[in-house]
Order: structure tokens, then sequence, then C-alpha cells
């Protein structure tokens, strides 16, 4: 029998944390099975995003970018004994946020979920964070209570987009510095197969790169050419001409092929700032977790994992950089047979409008403008 849950509603969150609102879109609801919870920091600017299974799913990961930042990431692995997981916990803060899955941990053991090995349950909540500390306050990083929270208010509710949640500090565009840069966020999108199982995908867009149209004919968000104007610089264009990056963080710096003229203004510093002599300075990553109630075997997981990436390279450019942590996580909840080739074909194009979906949404903080924000002056 599951034990009685210690965790009460009613704990105190800390000063300057509160969960997010639950969304108003009340008639589309989250598949049975799966709960959605975001928390997060608006003056340090950094959250998390939590997605609770009532029972275990079945799930699959894949990393493509050079610098993730992740834990229990090995349970995603197709060669692991079980691929069964509880949770999973996307967070800001970088490697310091990653601490925050003992809250979920904490939260799910309190509930009897998780591997039984008899005196306790050990939940698996595999988690991927992003790197936050160059906007808002640094020192300010997810923590274990904050997940609890997002645990608390996760439900079957579209969550919240934007910046909310795991995508409250995030950035795109980061090629010419943050001072440059636009805001990123939490996406979501749906769609159903043709035999009615469900797919749900969710992002937290913090790319290097920039953001584009799914034809790539319009760059929707991105590097812009200075901090105080609105013209998209295109970073793939311009490392394609010599024009490198060295560093990272706001240490970082732009070196223009010889003879060409910068043109854009050095990007500010801040005190007590990441410097590019820490390796664990990396300050980019996309993620995404898609969610189905389709049966799909781990091998069948791994191509979906697969597709997703395939959708992020659709609409960021460029992705799966040395400076990211792309990465992928594909579950399955539900018992519906469906065919492999039309889910991962949703996967693909699911990932780019989640994408799209958070970048749309977000809003601007501390000078670094959104998407919104170059619309109203159109």
């Amino acid at each position: 029998m599951p034990r009685k849950p210690k965790v009460k509603p009613d704990r105190a969150a800390p000063k300057g944390t509160r969960a997010a609102p639950k969304s108003s879109r009340a008639k589309r609801m989250l598949p049975d099975g799966l709960r959605v919870g975001h928390a997060q920091d608006t003056t340090g600017l950094t959250g998390l995003t939590v997605l609770l299974f009532d029972r275990s799913a079945t799930a699959v990961g894949s990393i493509r970018g050079s610098a993730p930042a992740t834990c229990n990431f090995s349970t995603l692995d197709p060669l692991y004994a079980s691929n069964r997981v509880d949770a999973l916990l996307f967070t800001g803060g970088s490697t310091f946020g990653l601490s925050a899955v003992l809250g979920v941990q904490r939260f799910l053991e309190d509930r009897g979920q998780g591997f039984d090995v008899g005196v306790t349950t050990i939940p698996r909540v595999p988690a991927a964070a992003i790197f936050d500390l160059a906007i808002g306050d640094y020192t300010s990083r997810p923590t274990a209570q904050m997940s609890i929270d997002a645990c608390l208010a996760a439900s079957q509710s579209i969550p919240a987009v934007g910046s909310v949640g795991a995508g409250t500090g995030a950035t795109v565009g980061k090629f010419l510095g943050l001072s440059h840069a636009m805001r990123g966020g939490f996406g979501v999108s749906e769609a159903h197969t043709s035999n009615g199982a469900q797919v749900w995908c969710f992002a937290v867009v913090n790319a290097f790169g920039d953001v584009w149209n799914s034809g790539r004919t319009e760059l929707l968000c991105g590097a812009r050419t200075g901090h105080d104007q609105h013209t998209m610089a295109d970073a793939s264009a311009m490392i394609g001409k010599g024009w490198r990056r060295l560093g990272y963080g706001a240490a970082s710096m732009v070196v223009p092929p010889p003879g060409s003229p910068k043109f854009w203004d050095e990007p500010r510093q801040k005190s007590g700032q990441i410097s590019d002599n820490d390796p664990g300075a990396l300050d980019n990553t996309t993620l995404v977790a898609l969610v189905t109630t389709a049966a799909v075997d781990i091998s069948g997981l791994a191509k979906l994992a697969d597709a997703c990436h395939a959708g992020v390279t659709d609409v960021i450019h460029p992705a799966h950089t040395i400076y990211d942590g792309d990465l992928s996580i594909a579950a399955s909840i539900g018992d519906q047979k469906e065919d492999i080739i039309e889910l991962c074909i949703l996967a693909q194009s699911l990932t780019a409008r989640a994408i799209h979906s958070g970048i749309r949404a977000a809003k601007s903080a501390q000078e670094v403008p959104a998407w919104a924000d170059l619309q109203s002056l159109s």
C-alpha cells in the first residue's frame, strides 16, 4: 500500500519563488497519467518544470549537443535494464540546478512511487538543465523546495508557456553575446495520430543559435546587430563568412574575419559573472520531452527522440553546437498501437511547434527583448 504523503500542500515556498499559475485553456487537458507543474523565481529569473507520471513510463533519451548538464540520464539509455522513469525534471541554474531533482524524488518517495526496494521506494527522475546564470541573479538557482512546489502545482491542465518554469531565464541567439540576444522560453504543442493516440511535446528553448520559421525563410528570434536595435544579425551567415566566437558566458567575445568592420557594441559584462576560465560556463541548450499515449517500445522511443532532434534543427540554426547541451526525451504512457513512422513525423513537427510556442509567448527582461517586442515595432 502507498504510504501516507508527508509533503503538505501548504509548505511555504522560499522568498521570491512561486508556483506558476495554471493555464486558462481548461477545455484541453493533458492525457491521463501525465501532470506538469512549473515553479520559478521571478526575481532571480530562473525556474524549473516537472513532468510527473502517475505510473512509471518507458522513456529513452538522446543527447546531440556537446555541453549537456544532466542527472540520472543513464536511465534513459536504450541499453539500460528497464528504461522506466517516474518523472522528468527540466531546470535552470546550469549544473547547480540539478540538485532540485532531490525535491522531486522526495515528493514521489513520500507517495510510495518508484522502484520498490523493500524499506522504501527509489523514484527514477532523469533531469537536465539549461544555463541561465547570465541573466537575472546568477546566485539564484532552483532548489529542491522549488521542485516540490512544482510537483504540488502539477496538474492535467495545459501548462503555461513562455517565460515560466524552466524557461524563466531562457534566451536565444547568443552568438554576439547576451546583450544582443533575445528571450527564449518554455513551449508546448500537441497532436493526435490518425488512430487517436495523443502526442505532446514540451520544449525549453535556450539556444545558442537563432530561431527560424519552419521553412527557414524568416528569422524570428535571435542575435541582433546591437543591444538597442531590432535588426537580426543571422549568426549562421556570419559564421559561414569567418566570424568566430571565443569564450563563454558574459566573458565571451566575437572576432570578425580580417578586414571586416565591427558593427555591434561589445557585450556588457556584469561583476561577479561566470568567466571564460570556468569550463562549466556553457550557456545554451534546448531541452525537449515528447510524451505519447501510444505503446512504443525502447527502439521506437529511440527513433522518436531522434525525430525530436530533427525538429530542433528545422527551426534552430545553428543547433547542436559545442556551446549547446541539446537533448531530447521520448516517453510512452499508453498501450495503443500506432505506426512508428507517423509518430516520428509528428515528433519532428511538434518539436518545431513547441519551440515556436516558447519564443512567441516569452516576455522581455533586463533589456533582453522578446519576439513580441519586435512584432510591436513592425
